[in-house]
């Protein structure tokens, strides 16, 4: 399996929870049409017990079955759809994706 994790944050100009309305109701159901996603995680991180506030306003895991379909993702119509997205509501300059190796623990 496949794994690619996105750190986002919100564009300059949204409130926090107009961020996650989008990401929730607008940008996820174009990502979710992705070909070959197998699981599709949004995370939104909280401030800490002292209410600082986090580097990042949220991350978002996706999972193929190896590289070549997510590169087959991306290429799709699909996929040019989910990226041209992103600028409506992320910091794209912020926005840092990685692909990783999950070890499951427990």
């Amino acid at each position: 399996m496949h794994k690619v994790v996105f750190l986002i944050n919100k564009k300059s100009g949204m409130d926090q929870d107009e961020f996650r309305q989008y990401l929730n109701e607008t940008h996820s159901p174009i990502a979710s049409r992705l070909p070959g996603l197998r699981k599709y995680v949004l995370n939104h991180i909280l401030p800490d017990p002292e209410g600082n506030q986090p580097a990042f306003d949220g991350f978002v895991e996706l999972w193929f079955d190896d590289s070549s379909a997510y590169a087959a993702a991306l290429e799709s119509p699909e996929g040019v759809a989910s990226l041209e997205d992103v600028g409506n509501f992320v910091d794209v300059d912020k926005m840092f994706g990685f692909d990783v190796d999950e070890i499951l623990i427990i």
